[in-house]
């Protein structure tokens, strides 16, 4: 009997552990804005985002005066009536604010505390306002005649990640196809990003560190990427480990940075290029989710290669890139220096008014 009553007491309190927090957590959810003094700075908006999920808090927050839009928050936490939220990879180590909620949960009283010790009050309320970024996609202008007006996919949105270079590209290539006769398809720009990311961690290794590192990158990736390995529809693929967050690459690329740089400190004579290039997809594959070898797509079976084949159509080799520089020979082809043109791509040089009407041809 005993026995029964003290497990009867165990399920009991866990029942309101687990129910208890979840309240918490849930007192958070939702959209919060104050103004926030920045130190020797002006003072500006702050917008704090919440979602609970499996009652795990996550944050982004959006600072409008600086074009800041969902940028994730390290951590969030609710001990009793406090709520803390870590800042220490976006807005320096250390960076915290630790809040209060008040009466009726409709205003959280705190303050920040940064890495310096320094600090600063600010007070959030409930809001239901949305900073969206400025953008135009009426293709008419005040002041300004529509010569052609080319048949596209939707524009793409990079989020938070330096990969304009590949939704730039795929966005080509889906006009490409359209061009061609294929019917309009929308492309996982994430697809292409993965392994030409994982190619470049390799390389820095091989070039010991001498050669620019980051999210940056030019055309030629892309299309490398699309002609070994294909391509995989958005709605089958987005690249998302959660598809309820933007993407964001920030810690991707400060945990790969560190990474490579600890493996040219060592020496590539201490590894093999499979143990590095292990180590590194495992960085990736937390924040861009692996694609699939095969997937089925309004009815049939593909793999990314025969989906690029059969719905998109385009042949890579059929382009040149094209550039306009006065230190080397017009009409011939130089390796563009300059620090995303890692792998060292050539493009072909052309004196600056052909460049121009080259680009009103192609477009018309």
């Amino acid at each position: 009997m005993k026995i029964k009553f003290l497990t009867s007491v165990v399920f009991l309190f866990s029942g309101f552990f687990v129910f208890g927090q979840h309240g918490e957590s849930n007192r958070a959810k939702g959209s919060w804005s104050g103004k926030m003094d920045i130190p020797n700075g002006p003072t500006v908006t702050l917008l704090m985002h919440f979602k609970v999920t499996n009652n795990k808090i996550r944050g982004t927050f959006d600072i409008p005066e600086q074009a800041v839009k969902t940028w994730l928050m390290d951590s969030v936490w609710i001990v009793k009536d406090s709520l803390f939220a870590e800042f220490s990879t976006r807005l320096g180590k250390g960076t915290i604010y630790k809040g209060s909620f008040l009466s009726g949960d409709s205003v959280i009283d705190g303050k920040w505390v940064f890495g310096n010790g320094a600090t600063s009050p600010l007070r959030l309320m409930p809001t239901t306002f949305e900073f969206v970024q400025k953008s135009n996609l009426n293709p008419k202008f005040d002041g300004y005649k529509i010569l052609k007006l080319i048949q596209s996919t939707p524009t793409k949105d990079q989020q938070n990640t330096g990969t304009c270079w590949s939704h730039a590209t795929t966005s080509f290539i889906e006009t490409e196809a359209i061009r061609l006769g294929k019917k309009p398809v929308v492309l996982s720009p994430m697809f292409f990003v993965g392994p030409t990311y994982l190619e470049k961690t390799e390389r820095y290794i091989r070039m010991q560190g001498n050669l620019s590192f980051n999210e940056g990158d030019l055309t030629f990736s892309v299309l490398k990427a699309y002609k070994n390995l294909g391509a995989i529809p958005e709605e089958i693929y987005s690249g998302k480990i959660d598809n309820s967050f933007i993407h964001d690459h920030f810690l991707m690329e400060v945990e790969a940075t560190e990474k490579v740089k600890q493996y040219v400190a060592a020496g590539r004579n201490t590894m093999t290029s499979d143990e590095y290039r292990k180590s590194l997809d495992a960085i990736i594959s937390k924040t861009i989710a692996k694609a699939p070898k095969s997937f089925n797509y309004q009815g049939k079976n593909y793999t990314p290669r025969s989906f690029a084949q059969e719905k998109i159509g385009i042949n890579p080799t059929d382009y040149v890139e094209i550039t306009s520089y006065t230190h080397h020979p017009f009409y011939s082809k130089f390796v563009l220096e300059m620090p995303s043109n890692w792998n060292s791509e050539s493009y072909l040089n052309v004196p600056i008014n052909e460049f121009s009407t080259i680009i009103d041809q192609a477009l018309l």
